[in-house]
């Protein structure tokens, strides 16, 4: 399952490098790492319903924040409120996504 999001990194990065899209930018390529990478194949399979659910969702946002993090040491000051907002938004689906899972745990 990774090989196949990592061929589909390469090939949207291609893709936006083709029409000049990410020309400058390497924040177009970490979104899509995360977003293709990390975060689909998680969402998916909480989507399916294999495992649990909230797991799934736990797994693939942290995992998405770690890279944001490390990223952002490496990122060009013009770049990093983007990778910021990015990474706030990530922190919200988190808070949300467990609020809904003690709020299931609550009702039962």
């Amino acid at each position: 399952m990774f090989l196949v999001a990592l061929v589909a990194v390469v090939l949207l990065v291609g893709a936006a490098r083709a029409v000049g899209l990410a020309d400058g930018q390497r924040l177009v390529a970490l979104f899509v790492f995360v977003g293709v990478g990390i975060l689909g194949p998680q969402l998916y399979l909480a989507a399916r319903g294999e495992g649990q659910p909230f797991v799934r969702v736990r797994t693939g946002v942290l995992l998405s924040l770690l890279f944001l993090a490390g990223a952002y040491a490496l990122t060009p000051p013009g770049e990093r409120t983007l990778l910021v907002a990015a990474a706030v938004l990530l922190a919200a689906t988190l808070v949300v996504s467990e609020g809904m899972r003690v709020g299931r745990l609550a009702g039962r």
